[in-house]
Protein backbone atom coordinates (compact mmCIF):
# COMPACT_ATOMS: atom_id res chain seq x y z
CA UNK A 1 0.00 0.00 0.00
CA UNK A 2 2.99 2.19 0.63
CA UNK A 3 4.53 1.61 -2.66
CA UNK A 4 1.32 2.66 -4.19
CA UNK A 5 0.59 5.47 -1.82
CA UNK A 6 3.97 6.94 -3.03
CA UNK A 7 3.71 6.84 -6.81
CA UNK A 8 0.19 8.44 -6.60
CA UNK A 9 1.11 11.37 -4.76
CA UNK A 10 4.29 11.96 -7.19
CA UNK A 11 1.72 11.53 -10.28
CA UNK A 12 -0.39 13.99 -8.17
CA UNK A 13 2.13 16.77 -7.32
CA UNK A 14 3.31 16.24 -11.27
CA UNK A 15 0.44 17.84 -12.49
CA UNK A 16 -0.91 19.80 -9.48
CA UNK A 17 -2.58 23.18 -10.09
CA UNK A 18 -0.79 24.17 -7.27
CA UNK A 19 2.23 23.53 -8.64
CA UNK A 20 4.03 26.26 -10.71
CA UNK A 21 6.21 23.90 -12.24
CA UNK A 22 3.47 21.41 -13.07
CA UNK A 23 3.87 18.99 -16.29
CA UNK A 24 1.74 19.42 -19.34
CA UNK A 25 2.62 16.10 -20.71
CA UNK A 26 1.40 12.75 -19.06
CA UNK A 27 3.57 10.47 -16.56
CA UNK A 28 3.11 6.56 -16.51
CA UNK A 29 4.11 3.99 -13.76
CA UNK A 30 3.93 0.53 -14.55
CA UNK A 31 4.17 -1.87 -11.58
CA UNK A 32 4.04 -5.90 -11.30
CA UNK A 33 4.42 -8.21 -9.10
CA UNK A 34 7.15 -11.21 -8.94
CA UNK A 35 5.81 -13.80 -5.92
CA UNK A 36 5.20 -10.88 -3.07
CA UNK A 37 8.14 -8.14 -4.20
CA UNK A 38 6.61 -5.39 -6.76
CA UNK A 39 8.47 -3.51 -9.42
CA UNK A 40 8.37 -0.50 -10.86
CA UNK A 41 8.97 1.54 -14.35
CA UNK A 42 8.44 5.40 -14.89
CA UNK A 43 7.81 6.07 -18.57
CA UNK A 44 8.02 9.80 -18.89
CA UNK A 45 8.69 9.87 -22.53
CA UNK A 46 6.79 12.98 -23.85
CA UNK A 47 7.24 13.37 -27.59
CA UNK A 48 7.98 17.11 -28.23
CA UNK A 49 5.79 19.23 -30.80
CA UNK A 50 3.30 16.01 -30.63
CA UNK A 51 -0.16 17.27 -30.58
CA UNK A 52 -0.61 14.48 -27.73
CA UNK A 53 0.18 14.99 -23.78
CA UNK A 54 -0.16 11.19 -23.63
CA UNK A 55 2.98 8.52 -22.73
CA UNK A 56 3.91 5.28 -24.10
CA UNK A 57 5.03 2.21 -22.13
CA UNK A 58 6.05 -1.34 -21.71
CA UNK A 59 3.59 -3.85 -20.53
CA UNK A 60 4.67 -6.94 -18.67
CA UNK A 61 2.66 -10.60 -18.14
CA UNK A 62 3.30 -10.12 -14.47
CA UNK A 63 1.97 -6.54 -14.51
CA UNK A 64 -0.62 -5.75 -11.51
CA UNK A 65 -1.33 -1.91 -12.19
CA UNK A 66 -1.01 0.82 -14.50
CA UNK A 67 -0.52 4.82 -12.85
CA UNK A 68 -0.54 7.51 -15.13
CA UNK A 69 -1.91 11.11 -14.46
CA UNK A 70 -3.51 13.78 -16.65
CA UNK A 71 -2.16 17.09 -16.73
CA UNK A 72 -4.33 20.41 -16.67
CA UNK A 73 -6.81 21.12 -19.86
CA UNK A 74 -7.35 17.44 -20.36
CA UNK A 75 -10.82 15.25 -19.09
CA UNK A 76 -10.01 14.92 -15.20
CA UNK A 77 -11.38 11.19 -15.20
CA UNK A 78 -10.31 7.82 -17.89
CA UNK A 79 -10.40 8.76 -21.84
CA UNK A 80 -11.29 5.96 -23.79
CA UNK A 81 -8.05 5.14 -24.73
CA UNK A 82 -7.15 4.39 -20.94
CA UNK A 83 -10.41 2.40 -21.15
CA UNK A 84 -8.58 0.77 -24.28
CA UNK A 85 -5.59 0.59 -22.62
CA UNK A 86 -7.52 -1.56 -19.59
CA UNK A 87 -8.89 -3.96 -22.29
CA UNK A 88 -5.77 -4.38 -23.30
CA UNK A 89 -3.82 -4.87 -20.66
CA UNK A 90 -5.72 -6.99 -18.44
CA UNK A 91 -5.99 -9.97 -21.86
CA UNK A 92 -2.29 -9.28 -21.72
CA UNK A 93 -1.38 -10.40 -18.15
CA UNK A 94 -0.82 -14.00 -16.99
CA UNK A 95 -4.28 -15.45 -14.95
CA UNK A 96 -3.13 -14.96 -11.96
CA UNK A 97 -2.42 -11.17 -12.21
CA UNK A 98 -6.48 -10.75 -13.59
CA UNK A 99 -8.06 -10.33 -10.34
CA UNK A 100 -6.09 -8.08 -9.32
CA UNK A 101 -4.90 -5.52 -12.41
CA UNK A 102 -6.21 -1.74 -11.92
CA UNK A 103 -5.45 0.82 -13.38
CA UNK A 104 -4.84 4.30 -11.32
CA UNK A 105 -5.51 8.24 -12.59
CA UNK A 106 -4.50 10.94 -11.03
CA UNK A 107 -5.33 14.18 -11.89
CA UNK A 108 -4.79 18.11 -12.09
CA UNK A 109 -7.68 18.92 -9.56
CA UNK A 110 -6.40 16.63 -7.23
CA UNK A 111 -9.14 13.38 -7.73
CA UNK A 112 -7.87 10.15 -7.49
CA UNK A 113 -9.65 7.25 -9.40
CA UNK A 114 -9.21 3.46 -9.80
CA UNK A 115 -10.87 1.28 -12.24
CA UNK A 116 -10.77 -2.56 -12.38
CA UNK A 117 -12.25 -5.00 -15.08
CA UNK A 118 -15.71 -6.73 -14.08
CA UNK A 119 -17.17 -8.10 -17.26
CA UNK A 120 -14.17 -8.10 -20.01
CA UNK A 121 -16.97 -10.16 -22.26
CA UNK A 122 -18.42 -6.97 -22.63
CA UNK A 123 -15.25 -4.87 -23.55
CA UNK A 124 -14.44 -7.72 -26.09
CA UNK A 125 -17.99 -7.57 -27.94
CA UNK A 126 -17.31 -3.83 -28.31
CA UNK A 127 -14.09 -3.29 -29.47
CA UNK A 128 -12.80 -6.64 -29.41
CA UNK A 129 -12.60 -7.34 -32.94
CA UNK A 130 -9.61 -4.91 -33.54
CA UNK A 131 -6.13 -5.06 -33.36
CA UNK A 132 -4.90 -3.74 -30.71
CA UNK A 133 -1.20 -4.58 -31.52
CA UNK A 134 -1.43 -1.92 -33.73
CA UNK A 135 -1.79 1.82 -33.93
CA UNK A 136 -4.23 1.64 -36.18
CA UNK A 137 -6.33 -1.19 -33.87
CA UNK A 138 -6.34 1.06 -31.30
CA UNK A 139 -7.14 4.29 -32.52
CA UNK A 140 -9.98 2.20 -34.27
CA UNK A 141 -10.89 0.83 -30.91
CA UNK A 142 -10.29 4.64 -29.83
CA UNK A 143 -12.62 5.72 -31.69
CA UNK A 144 -16.05 3.59 -31.13
CA UNK A 145 -15.43 4.08 -27.53
CA UNK A 146 -15.16 8.06 -28.22
CA UNK A 147 -18.71 7.41 -30.45
CA UNK A 148 -19.81 6.57 -27.08
CA UNK A 149 -18.44 9.65 -25.01
CA UNK A 150 -19.92 12.02 -27.45
CA UNK A 151 -23.71 10.37 -26.80
CA UNK A 152 -23.43 11.72 -23.61
CA UNK A 153 -21.94 15.56 -25.00
CA UNK A 154 -18.94 15.26 -24.48
CA UNK A 155 -16.49 17.57 -25.98
CA UNK A 156 -12.57 17.86 -26.19
CA UNK A 157 -12.48 21.33 -25.91
CA UNK A 158 -14.24 21.58 -22.48
CA UNK A 159 -13.16 22.70 -19.04
CA UNK A 160 -14.40 19.80 -16.99
CA UNK A 161 -15.10 20.03 -13.34
CA UNK A 162 -14.95 16.82 -11.08
CA UNK A 163 -18.80 16.49 -11.06
CA UNK A 164 -19.27 16.70 -15.06
CA UNK A 165 -16.40 14.59 -15.58
CA UNK A 166 -17.76 11.92 -13.22
CA UNK A 167 -21.11 12.06 -14.31
CA UNK A 168 -20.11 11.80 -17.67
CA UNK A 169 -17.73 8.77 -17.46
CA UNK A 170 -20.70 6.97 -15.67
CA UNK A 171 -23.15 7.42 -17.94
CA UNK A 172 -20.98 6.22 -20.26
CA UNK A 173 -20.41 2.74 -18.30
CA UNK A 174 -24.33 2.98 -18.00
CA UNK A 175 -24.39 2.73 -21.96
CA UNK A 176 -26.00 -0.63 -23.04
CA UNK A 177 -23.00 -0.84 -25.38
CA UNK A 178 -21.02 -1.12 -21.98
CA UNK A 179 -23.57 -3.46 -20.42
CA UNK A 180 -25.38 -0.98 -18.55
CA UNK A 181 -22.43 -0.49 -15.77
CA UNK A 182 -21.74 -4.27 -15.52
CA UNK A 183 -18.13 -4.34 -17.58
CA UNK A 184 -15.80 -1.46 -15.65
CA UNK A 185 -15.75 -0.38 -11.63
CA UNK A 186 -14.32 3.06 -10.91
CA UNK A 187 -13.35 3.64 -7.49
CA UNK A 188 -12.56 6.89 -6.26
CA UNK A 189 -10.27 8.13 -3.11
CA UNK A 190 -11.36 10.38 -1.01
CA UNK A 191 -9.20 11.01 2.60
CA UNK A 192 -7.46 7.88 2.02
CA UNK A 193 -10.63 5.69 1.51
CA UNK A 194 -11.75 4.11 -1.72
CA UNK A 195 -15.61 4.15 -2.64
CA UNK A 196 -17.69 2.42 -5.83
CA UNK A 197 -19.34 5.11 -7.89
CA UNK A 198 -22.41 5.08 -9.27
CA UNK A 199 -25.70 6.99 -9.84
CA UNK A 200 -28.48 7.17 -8.17
CA UNK A 201 -31.09 9.16 -9.20
CA UNK A 202 -29.36 11.34 -11.35
CA UNK A 203 -26.73 11.96 -8.52
CA UNK A 204 -23.19 10.72 -8.41
CA UNK A 205 -22.53 8.40 -5.37
CA UNK A 206 -19.55 6.73 -3.96
CA UNK A 207 -20.08 3.66 -1.45
CA UNK A 208 -17.27 2.93 0.46
CA UNK A 209 -15.35 -0.08 0.15
CA UNK A 210 -15.09 -3.15 3.03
Amino acid sequence: DLVFKNKIDSLKNLVSVNNPNRDTHETSVVMKRLDDVYYYNVYNNNIENSQTVSVKYTASKYDVALLHNHPINTLPIYSPRDIVDLFDNYNFVTESRKEEYTSYLVNFNNTTYAIKMENVGVLNDLIGEFNLNTEQGKKDADDRIMAIYKKYDFKETQTYTQDMAEELFLNVMNDPEFGNSTSIGIYRQDNGKWGKLSKSGGSVISTPCP
